[in-house]
């Protein structure tokens, strides 16, 4: 049977959360999904790893905690399934995103841009200068934030892209993407993906677009 979730009181839970928050200071997400999935557990395709290898991926990070601790911040996290830890949303909730890509900083309008507007031979031909400049925006905001390079760069589009066909999909780019630090609305991820696979047939081919970024 399995053990049920500990109460714990809010006060108790905020300084819980604060303190894992805090060790993970400096930690990237790529790294907190290295630390996650060298356990090697078979459900780590998946997504999911035990409440065990959780605790020790953070304890590789620097944070301390029990079994008991994990299962009630993955709780809180929205990262509990069937006392299993789904690693990507409890990265993403104990490690923020650095920068934010806003479609608008380039000067196009989400709202109107057309999605999958035209056909392109390759997305570095045909492009406006909006869409060159929101390229280079999001260029500078990587270098920032990707201290790994393009080696790093390419093993977050690898980590969601299982089947190896080296292309991603909208929601894998915006999901690798935030393992470096990136985070964009959903409008906003939709502009850049048209850009980046403007038919929107074969997917994005992450090792170019790898590539122009870094």
């Amino acid at each position: 049977t399995r053990p049920p979730t500990p109460a714990v009181p809010d006060e108790q839970l905020n300084l819980l959360l604060v303190r894992a928050t805090d060790s993970l200071k400096g930690i990237t997400r790529m790294e907190a999904i290295d630390a996650f999935t060298s356990c090697n557990e078979s459900t780590v395709n998946q997504g999911l790893i035990s409440l065990a290898a959780t605790r020790n991926g953070l304890q590789t990070m620097g944070f301390n905690a029990t079994v008991d601790d994990v299962r009630v911040i993955a709780l809180e996290s929205g990262a509990l399934e069937n006392d299993m830890v789904k690693f990507h949303a409890l990265t993403s909730s104990l490690i923020p995103v650095v920068e934010t890509l806003v479609v608008g900083e380039a000067g196009i309008q989400a709202q109107k841009f057309a999605k999958f507007k035209q056909q392109r031979l390759a997305f570095t031909k045909n492009l406006s200068t909006k869409e060159i400049k929101l390229l280079h925006i999001l260029r500078e905001k990587l270098n920032h934030t990707c201290q790994g390079g393009a080696s790093e760069l390419r093993k977050s589009f690898l980590h969601f892209d299982t089947k190896h066909t080296g292309r991603s999909t909208l929601k894998q780019m915006v999901q690798a993407l935030a393992l470096q630090g990136i985070g964009m609305a959903p409008a906003d991820a939709e502009v850049l993906y048209s850009i980046l696979d403007p038919d929107g047939k074969e997917g994005l081919d992450y090792n170019e677009f790898t590539a122009l970024m870094m």
